[in-house]
């Protein structure tokens, strides 16, 4: 699963925006990526302003920095577009300039992961992934999916 920890000093995001903000993001990672929906993950966390730091000096309190830990096998192309269009859209969503998001991608080995009980799959091996699920699973993952195509 994706897990996109977008980190912000405290109170500055409505419940709004970080909902548009997850909406967005796993709209992106769907659409760029080319994995599911479903599986897209997003945390918010939100920092005291005097703890971050950038060369020494209290880093000013509109930045948004997203750490996104995604399966490896993307190609530069994807991994590129995907920070481009993040990068403009949470922007637009916080009502911030493009220099205030900072966006950091992690790709990690997919058997080096547990969700839901199993190892994931590959990307783009999802679908084999899901059958060998339980029906519940599936249910509750396909029932994301919908309201996902939905938005």
């Amino acid at each position: 699963m994706p897990t996109y920890v977008v980190s912000t000093s405290d109170g500055i995001l409505t419940e709004e925006v970080r909902q548009a903000v997850a909406g967005l993001i796993t709209a992106a990672h769907h659409e760029e990526m080319l994995g599911p929906g479903y599986l897209v993950q997003v945390l918010f966390l939100g920092i005291p302003p005097t703890s971050r730091y950038v060369g020494s000096r209290a880093a000013p309190s509109t930045q948004v920095w997203i750490r996104a830990d995604v399966r490896s096998g993307r190609t530069l192309k994807q991994r590129t577009l995907l920070l481009q269009r993040l990068t403009r859209e949470v922007a637009e969503a916080c009502r911030i300039s493009r220099e205030d998001v900072w966006i950091y991608i992690n790709e990690l080995q997919a058997e080096n992961m547990v969700e839901f009980g199993s190892i994931l799959p590959i990307p783009r091996k999802e679908p084999e992934w899901l059958v060998a699920q339980s029906a519940e699973l599936r249910a509750h993952l396909n029932e994301l999916e919908s309201l996902q195509l939905k938005r």
